[in-house]
């Protein structure tokens, strides 16, 4: 599991969202009042700016925005993420606010935009996050399809199968991360190509925790699995199925074959995007995944199994 947004974990036979919220690093008191003080300060920040004529009034309602989903405690790490995206976000916009904005109201801007970077980082898991980057940059391509592959694998943790051990959360956590860069009516605040590969970044990252979960469960079947079948998964997953097992509780047979039968389901599942979606040309939901994003490629010789 690499740090992301969704990191789900079992609970009562199903794969969900933690509830917990994310430990900081300073004492609660002091981590609720660093939160506030950054709610307060956006609040400042948009209040000035909406007394500006020249200051484009979706920037103003941007922030207010902003302020209005601040937590005043420590949230969860789906909405943690969430708050940083919608960093990087503006700092994407700070070459626009240097050029179109009066330089004190500027001034403050910037100053918002470090603190909120402050706040962030006395998360470790954002701190994670943001130091450990993959080394490949990604594609055009494989940015604008993150949203789309995320929808899918979202309605098919929705159908028969994927409701018999996922709960309602996940799905809809996962359909929120993959629309989170989306300001259909903030244009100027969209977030830029720094941000976007950031965000699909943490989307995939995010898919690639929960199918890794799903994964390991329906490994959990193994004892089932004829001698020789076993000792070819084993070689070919690089014993994906021993380090699963030191992460998840024994799930059972009954939910071990419902997950098999999701990633049977799923890697079958008709999915077409791009150049292939105009043409009505359709693949394989999982096997998609695995043509455009690498970091997927343990789940091939787990899926040959399977179907």
């Amino acid at each position: 599991m690499q740090p992301a947004a969704i990191e789900p974990v079992w609970r009562d036979g199903r794969l969900t969202l933690p509830r917990e919220p994310v430990a900081g690093d300073l004492d609660k008191p002091d981590l609720d009042a660093a939160l506030q003080a950054l709610k307060q300060l956006m609040q400042s920040v948009a209040d000035a700016a909406k007394k500006e004529g020249n200051v484009d009034r979706r920037a103003v309602a941007h922030l207010n925005d902003l302020a209005a989903k601040i937590p005043e405690t420590a949230p969860p790490q789906l909405e943690l993420f969430g708050l940083g995206h919608d960093l990087a976000g503006l700092q994407g916009y700070a070459a626009t606010v240097s050029a179109e904005w009066p330089p004190l109201l500027a001034s403050r801007f910037h100053a918002l935009t470090l603190a909120f970077d402050d706040t962030m980082r006395q998360f470790s898991v954002w701190r994670t996050y943001k130091r450990n980057p993959s080394k490949d940059t990604l594609a055009p391509a494989q940015i604008s399809s993150a949203p789309e592959l995320a929808h899918a694998v979202a309605d098919e943790l929705r159908n028969d199968e994927g409701k018999e051990f996922t709960a309602a959360p996940l799905a809809d956590a996962i359909d929120a991360l993959a629309d989170s860069g989306s300001h259909p009516s903030q244009p100027p605040l969209q977030l830029l190509e720094r941000a976007q590969e950031e965000l699909a970044r943490d989307v995939l990252e995010s898919l690639n925790n929960v199918l890794k979960r799903i994964a390991a469960a329906a490994l959990q079947a193994w004892e089932l699995l004829p001698e020789r079948e076993r000792a070819s998964l084993h070689k070919s997953a690089g014993g994906f199925r021993d380090q699963a097992n030191k992460h998840i509780e024994n799930c059972g047979p009954k939910l071990a074959d419902f997950a098999a039968k999701w990633l049977r389901r799923a890697a079958k599942a008709s999915f077409a995007w791009g150049t292939a979606k105009a043409a009505g040309l359709a693949t394989g939901l999982l096997g998609k995944l695995i043509e455009l994003h690498p970091m997927f490629e343990w789940l091939g010789p787990i899926l040959r199994l399977f179907i």
